[in-house]
């Protein structure tokens, strides 16, 4: 048998460049070593971005609620098994592995890629665990996505923006109908503002009940009061800090209205709900200096630059880690922040595809921005760190692994002090 590191090392050279996705054969596989009750709800929720916040924000209210829940997310920032979680805890290495031999035995002439390992593996430890609801974030788009083998009892798209147009086509409309490809026949779906046509289109051909975030349920923050308002239900609760103001206001009005269609009675404060959902490397604020962020397209980094606009950061100079993978929009990243950042340090971090230091150094000279270019993210962020002035930001994000890399080394550097 192999151990969990090997089978690790075995999926992960596995991409669709390597083996072609293909929902037909991952159903057949599936249908072999799952096994659901028919009392399980499933939620799919797809979107450009605010996935996981909304995924997370869903989790923590079902499980106040009582329920269990099985949450299935990706990518992961420091450990494969955070993407399988049981009633909020990370599933056991050997719950995986074990999962991975079935899979290896039931496949038969077929091959898989790593999101589908993956996948399948969180669906069948699911499948064994008698619970209420699986929560299911979708990797990239929605219809060809291997989640989509799991027919959603509700669906969700959090924002159409552009991201992963290689896959999914170059405009926000071929993105919505990817995307709207998870909606289920007579299913409600819900959404964020300002979709695309063609995401209206699939949920009308398909007679989806639709509720769209300003139309059929708002959230506002008034003083120190959060105000929510759907078709269902209202909920009132005292306010929340100024980070979660930015992180989490969308995201949350979307996950209650979820919630509520499907007839859970929520009670909560949302002060409470969104300390439980925090997502490492979302926004996240250390030591009064360091900001890390995964945010990885111009859309996420538009939203990172209105958090820098907070009273948190009013005159601190930033100097920012930028690492990304090569098929971003880098141009557009860095123009959104462009104007904000004094200094940048470039670097390729330890991924399959990244995108090189030289490609990104001929976009900043172009914007005639000061930068250096590193020998990997420690590098660049031990740099970024030494030149800012003690009152400066250091930043880092473009990745998940770029994060991942600069936190570890960050964690160094709290150890020591």
């Amino acid at each position: 048998m192999k151990s969990y590191i090997d089978w690790l090392e075995k999926i992960q050279s596995l991409t669709s460049r390597v083996v072609k996705p293909d929902l037909f054969k991952t159903k057949e596989v599936l249908d072999q070593i799952c096994h659901f009750s028919s009392n399980t709800k499933v939620i799919v929720v797809t979107g450009t971005n605010g996935k996981g916040s909304t995924i997370e924000l869903i989790t923590q209210m079902l499980l106040n609620n009582g329920k269990k829940v099985g949450t299935y997310t990706s990518p992961h920032l420091f450990e494969f098994n955070e993407r399988i979680r049981v009633n909020g805890i990370k599933v056991t290495e050997e719950e995986i592995v074990e999962e991975f031999e079935s899979i290896e035995k039931h496949k038969g002439r077929h091959e898989l890629t790593f999101f589908e390992y993956s996948t399948l593996a969180a669906l069948s430890i699911f499948s064994k665990k008698d619970l209420d609801y699986l929560v299911l974030e979708v990797g990239i788009g929605g219809r060809l996505d291997t989640v989509n083998i799991m027919n959603a009892d509700i669906s969700i798209v959090t924002n159409i923006d552009l991201d992963h147009q290689k896959w999914l086509g170059d405009d926000v409309d071929s993105i919505g109908k990817e995307k709207s490809g998870i909606f289920r026949k007579k299913k409600p779906v819900v959404l964020g503002s300002n979709m695309p046509l063609s995401v209206f289109e699939t949920a009308k051909e398909l007679s989806c009940p639709t509720y769209v975030l300003g139309n059929e349920f708002s959230i506002q923050k008034q003083g120190l009061i959060v105000e929510y308002k759907g078709s269902k239900n209202s909920h009132r609760s005292t306010s929340f800090s100024l980070r979660e103001d930015y992180v989490y206001l969308d995201n949350l009005a979307i996950a209650i209205t979820t919630l509520d269609l499907l007839g859970e009675n929520i009670k909560f404060n949302f002060l409470k709900i969104t300390e439980q959902s925090k997502l490492p490397g979302r926004c996240e604020f250390f030591d009064d200096r360091y900001l890390m962020d995964v945010s990885h397209n111009p859309s996420s980094v538009s939203f990172l630059k209105n958090y820098l606009t907070t009273s948190l950061f009013d005159g601190k100079r930033i100097f920012a880690v930028l690492g990304v993978n090569e098929e971003k929009d880098v141009h557009g990243m860095i123009r959104e922040l462009e104007d904000r950042v004094s200094e940048w340090f470039i670097a390729e971090p330890k991924m399959s595809q990244p995108l090189k230091k030289e490609n990104i150094s001929q976009i900043l000279c172009k914007t005639g921005s000061k930068f250096t270019l590193c020998d990997g993210v420690s590098e660049a962020f031990v740099k970024a760190d030494s030149f800012a002035d003690k009152e400066a930001i250091v930043l880092v994000f473009g990745s998940f692994f770029t994060v991942n890399e600069a936190y570890f080394h960050l964690k160094k550097i709290r150890q020591a002090s």
